[in-house]
């Protein structure tokens, strides 16, 4: 057998192994946001999906394809005495295998994507840790990168609706939708306006959109405005805000409490503008300032990319209300940022590395928390925030000084 061959096989082996070894990520319990989504499930079954998705008792701040996924598992699997949902006790439950199903989806993809079976094995288990929690970010991610496929390809009605799908499962995609206007410029500067290929990304999304607020109603713009008005300062994600949030504790501690007994960091929920507005102005700035320098330098695929990366890492970092799990669609972009340019892989590295000590700081292994948050008597959470407000810097200053230029030829294989 040829070395290449024996190369050629052992990635095939090492490839199986993980997808065989991610099966574990099953037995886990998860955190208790599984509860939620039972009990989204549970209300869409006895109220009907359209008025529970409208029901503002309900308390739905997500898009309606997924709470649609969510809500069809009991009336599929529930039939055939499999349980949809499992959280009191650990045990398989439909819910679990269906994220695995859609991360061995993804991970088929990207391989098809980047034909590198091991960029693909390194996907599946940076995302692994999902599937360990409950998260059904999962369900977003074939999606997603279909639609970054299409607009590598500049299929542009393709990439609409792939975007918008993604969209209508989890809100946070929707940041990176305008970065997909640069995409539509060629290396030429002196190439005209491209105003059909405009249509052809902007029309068929819009009207796929359309017709599901239509179908849902106003809940759909409720839940949106649920989901960017969160009362948490930061919803335990390691960015400026959970450093903001120790600072009050300490400073205010009668208003916002104090530090727990152990001298650990809990979030807390604020409303007062004069505490949000910097964060949030932090980030606007970044965002905006990414995209106006993309629509001016971005000529080139990666350099798309690296914007919409960097503008979903400035949301990340600085607005309020963000999650543990919101790193997913970073993640996604810094694997294909690397497929199209291998010199980012210390950012890929890094930012693989940051979303699962984030999910492990809070929620352990198991959903059930880690067996302890300090080290060396600090708070481990607060290093790890201030390492990603750094990176974050780091890389953001480092793109907007670097010229426009063609990516790496050599990639990931």
């Amino acid at each position: 057998m040829e070395p290449m061959s024996r190369q050629k096989v052992l990635a095939h082996a090492c490839f199986l192994l993980v997808v065989l070894l991610s099966i574990l990520a099953l037995l886990p319990r998860g955190t208790s946001d599984i509860a939620v989504w039972r009990y989204w499930a549970q209300t869409s079954q006895e109220q009907g999906f359209r008025s529970a998705y409208n029901n503002p008792a309900v308390l739905i701040d997500q898009p309606p394809l997924g709470i649609f996924m969510l809500s069809a598992l009991p009336r599929v699997l529930e039939p055939l005495g499999i349980p949809a949902y499992r959280w009191e006790a650990p045990g398989l439950s439909g819910f679990k295998v269906t994220t695995l199903l859609f991360l061995w989806v993804s991970a088929l993809i990207t391989l098809a994507m980047t034909r590198s079976l091991p960029l693909s094995a390194a996907l599946l288990l940076a995302l692994l840790l999902n599937v360990v929690l409950g998260y059904f970010d999962l369900y977003f991610v074939p999606t997603l990168l279909l639609g970054l496929w299409a607009l590598r390809a500049r299929r542009w009605c393709w990439a609409s609706l792939f975007l918008t799908l993604t969209c209508l499962i989890k809100w946070q995609p929707l940041l990176l939708l305008p970065f997909a206007i640069p995409c539509l410029f060629d290396e030429h500067p002196d190439t005209p306006f491209p105003r059909r290929a405009l249509v052809s990304l902007l029309l068929p999304g819009a009207v796929l959109a359309g017709a599901f607020v239509v179908f849902c109603g106003p809940g759909m713009l409720r839940a949106l405005h649920l989901a960017a008005t969160h009362r948490f300062l930061s919803g335990n994600a390691l960015n400026f805000n959970w450093l903001l949030t120790c600072g009050l504790h300490l400073v205010h501690p009668a208003k916002y409490g104090p530090l727990g007994a152990d001298g650990l960091c809990s979030a807390i929920k604020v409303t007062e503008w004069r505490v949000i507005a910097l964060p949030k102005l932090l980030f606007l700035t970044a965002y905006l300032a990414l995209w106006l320098l993309s629509l001016k330098k971005s000529r080139h695929f990666h350099e798309c990319l690296a914007a919409a990366l960097l503008a979903f890492l400035a949301y990340f970092t600085f607005n309020t209300g963000v999650h543990e799990n919101h790193l997913v669609p970073a993640l996604l972009l810094a694997f294909l940022l690397f497929r199209e340019n291998t010199r980012t892989w210390p950012l890929l590295l890094a930012l693989a590395l940051l979303a699962n000590l984030n999910l492990f700081l809070f929620y352990g292994l198991t959903g059930d928390g880690p067996p302890s948050l300090r080290l060396l008597g600090v708070d481990t959470t607060l290093p790890a925030a201030a390492l990603e407000v750094l990176l974050f810097l780091a890389a953001f200053f480092r793109f907007i000084r670097t010229p426009s230029h063609p990516a790496s030829h050599h990639h990931a294989s």
